[in-house]
């Protein structure tokens, strides 16, 4: 068992995030009403008097549709009793399910059980919550910090290895922006990161969470900029994700991309010198590093739709060192279109 990690957000609210084996949920029930939300593709925690609500899996969990009928189930449950909102599954649902704590009656409890290894170490810590526009990924959403993070490592015994694998990605950038021997890992035998009930994956989870618990507390909303470390590789990977209609790519393997390009530009831009060893490391955990001749205009013009962009020019999160990140605005276009088409870009 991983001791509770304490995250400390510097909007003032804390909460602890449980790693184990056999998690129980009833002791942060608290003799209130609970409201289950969770992916279909599970079948749903055996809670006591909870009100259950099914959702479609990943992106499609994080639309208008799914964020009205959790509305609609809380206000049909809503006596006036004490309610506490619950997100089983992948980090969509946690998205979903946090955006409509933080909007019903301005802000409501809720706890999240994440499913995947993904959902663990990212989606399920911070607070950021959001449902998607057809046109552009978490653009509607507000930071909404969940009362405790629930990581039953149990919940991983049936998840495909690529799904696995998927979620190990962002473990791998939070080892290269804040802790280079979590990077190394990647770099020796990723057999035992790869077994849901090795000890190795266990604390590679716990390490990425604490790592993502101590950017948090720094700067919980996003306004310092130290947060926006944790956007390394996001930028052409939501692109990709827009592209494709969020079909044939995981989060993770857009992401994978995405850390390529990055310390390309990177490499360009900053004279990053370490770029083969992240190819390196993403291609040995059998993870993609190219693209499959996307339009480069049509990558271009989804990175307009970033909320993260500020000006014409685009904004990323790079690197000069391992473990030393930077955000740099007013990135020509024409520096990430060269880059996609050395990555397979037409």
């Amino acid at each position: 068992m991983t001791r509770p990690i304490s995250v400390s957000p510097s909007t003032g609210e804390k909460y602890k995030v449980y790693i184990d084996r056999g998690l129980s949920i009833a002791p942060f029930i608290k003799n209130r009403l609970p409201i289950l939300v969770y992916d279909g593709r599970l079948k749903p925690m055996n809670i006591p008097g909870a009100r259950k609500l099914k959702l479609p899996s990943g992106e499609k969990a994080k639309t208008f549709s799914s964020y009205r009928k959790i509305l609609d189930l809380l206000i049909k449950s809503d006596t006036g009793h004490p309610m506490v909102l619950i997100a089983f599954g992948g980090g969509a649902v946690g998205d979903v399910v946090g955006f409509a704590a933080a909007t019903y009656r301005r802000g409501i409890p809720f706890l999240q059980v994440p499913t995947t290894v993904l959902a663990m170490v990212d989606a399920s810590v911070g607070g950021k919550t959001a449902i998607n526009h057809p046109d552009a990924k978490n653009m509607i959403g507000a930071f909404h910090q969940p009362e405790a993070v629930l990581a039953d490592l149990n919940n991983l015994k049936t998840l495909p290895v690529r799904q696995i694998r998927s979620g190990l990605v962002e473990v791998l950038k939070h080892g290269l922006i804040a802790d280079k021997k979590l990077f190394e890992e990647f770099e020796k035998d990723p057999a035992p990161l790869l077994a849901w009930d090795s000890s190795q994956l266990e604390n590679a989870i716990a390490k990425s969470v604490r790592i993502k618990g101590q950017i948090v507390a720094k700067d919980a909303l996003e306004k310092l900029g130290i947060r926006e470390f944790l956007n390394l590789g996001h930028t052409l990977a939501h692109a990709i994700e827009s592209v494709h209609n969020y079909r044939g790519f995981t989060h993770g393997e857009a992401v994978s991309i995405g850390l390529v390009a990055a310390g390309l530009v990177s490499k360009s831009l900053l004279n990053f010198q370490e770029t083969e060893r992240i190819e390196g490391a993403l291609a040995n955990f059998g993870l993609p590093i190219k693209l499959s001749g996307e339009s480069s205009k049509a990558l271009i013009l989804a990175t307009k739709k970033d909320k993260k962009r500020r000006t014409s020019k685009l904004r990323m999160t790079l690197l000069t060192k391992i473990e030393s990140p930077c955000v740099k605005d007013n990135i020509a276009e024409s520096t990430l279109a060269t880059i996609a088409k050395k990555l397979g870009a037409r």
